[in-house]
């Protein structure tokens, strides 16, 4: 199986971040099988920008072209190697895999203040979309595991801290994990600056070459807001 062809055909439909990773000894996704790991993901807009108005129709549009395009190429280029997506399909619940922990391998995530990986490359704008489990240990060094690393956090140089201060639900700290129930609390008030974007990370001067579209960014955080209500709701029950 070449998958550095994997890897460039994945490219042409958007996914722009690939990695060849090791099971982590602590991840029990993934201890209980021989092989390899591909890490499939995206930075910026090219995955959205592939994405065809009838996929924008559907229940979960970036999922269904996940799974759909990242099957093709597998079935296309893994040749009679066994493969399995672990991440997103079908997957049993204790076989998801940790997906920051497998980005902390491949060298795509460090920590930041919001709770989302930060790459330096890519800023806060890259996402995980696939883990797709091989039968065959793969080395690293043959599906290029620094498409999307960063050998140090952007966050340990920047004396701006413009995220902390940008965040309207001071929900964020330098230190400590975000605060979520205040993030969500804040996020789903009436006319909340909140509601389709996030102050916070738009704020982040990292990589803003490669931030997300408007519409991108309100497809994440809208779709969000219905499951964050619900939350709220029974919390104050």
């Amino acid at each position: 199986m070449n998958v550095e062809l994997i890897k460039e055909d994945l490219s042409i439909y958007g996914f722009n971040l690939f990695a060849v990773v090791d099971f982590p000894p602590d991840d029990d996704a993934t201890t209980k099988a021989d092989g390899s790991v591909l890490l499939i993901g995206n930075a910026g807009n090219s995955l959205w920008d592939n994405l065809s108005a009838e996929y924008l129709q559907r229940a979960d549009p970036i999922d269904e072209y996940t799974v759909a395009t990242v099957g093709h190429v597998m079935r296309e280029r893994a040749g009679e190697c066994d493969w399995q997506f672990l991440f997103p399909g079908n997957a049993a619940v204790n076989e998801v895999p940790n997906l920051q922990r497998l980005g902390a391998a491949a060298g795509w995530h460090h920590n930041s203040p919001l709770g989302i990986g930060i790459n330096e490359r890519y800023g806060l704008w890259f996402g995980y979309r696939a883990v797709v489990r091989i039968g065959v240990p793969v080395s690293a060094s043959s599906g290029s595991a620094s498409s999307g690393s960063a050998v140090s956090s952007p966050c340990l140089t920047c004396e701006e801290k413009a995220c902390l201060q940008a965040c309207p639900a001071n929900a964020l700290s330098a230190s400590e994990p975000p605060n979520l129930t205040a993030c969500s609390k804040w996020r789903v008030q009436e006319q909340s600056g909140c509601a389709s974007t996030c102050l916070a990370r738009i704020s982040c001067p990292v990589a803003v070459e490669w931030r997300y579209s408007d519409a991108q960014i309100a497809y994440y955080y809208e779709r969000s807001l219905p499951s964050l209500l619900r939350w709220t709701e029974e919390g104050a029950e």
